[in-house]
């Protein structure tokens, strides 16, 4: 299981509560990227648009709405390969982000807004990153590791209803 036993696990309930499975082992954080040298801060916020539709666009609506009321530089990677955005004063738009170059936009950024899914969240760990988690509505798991998480690493957990509403330090 990729997460770590005891007190500093990840998925909490999801993988812990149950001690009667059989030949489990935690095999730490597991994530496609590795901590890097320190980046300059160039973004105040990056947006990671995922999951499937027609959340993912819903998702991308409310953050453009977001953004597009704020006064920092912000970029948001859109998950899709559908059309293209045109870019605004304060935010940049990206399609598709490879490995790579996501781990420079991370890196670049203050706050990272994305869904709380699993690999997302180990990656921010790895990443030792702010992230600003917004769980897809009706994602039980997402819930629950949102607010979970937003305990015990530099997370906030923020309802989606709510987001355009949230005041982002």
């Amino acid at each position: 299981m990729p997460d770590i036993d005891g007190e500093a696990n990840v998925s909490g309930e999801l993988s812990h509560k149950n001690k009667q499975i059989n030949n489990l082992k935690y095999i730490g954080i597991l994530s496609r990227f590795e901590k890097l040298n320190k980046f300059d801060k160039t973004n105040k916020l990056l947006a990671i648009i995922s999951g499937p539709e027609p959340q993912r666009t819903v998702f991308e609506n409310i953050i453009i709405k977001k953004f597009s009321k704020e006064n920092y530089k912000s970029i948001i990677v859109r998950g899709t390969s559908e059309g293209r955005k045109k870019d605004t004063i304060n935010i940049s738009f990206i399609n598709i982000a490879n490995s790579k170059k996501l781990q420079q936009l991370i890196s670049q950024s203050e706050y990272i807004v994305s869904r709380s899914g699993y690999s997302s969240i180990l990656d921010y760990i790895k990443l030792g990153v702010k992230a600003i988690l917004i769980p897809t509505p009706g994602q039980t798991e997402q819930e629950y590791l949102a607010e979970y998480l937003s305990q015990k690493y530099n997370f906030t957990h923020v309802k989606q209803a709510d987001f355009i509403k949230f005041k982002i330090n």
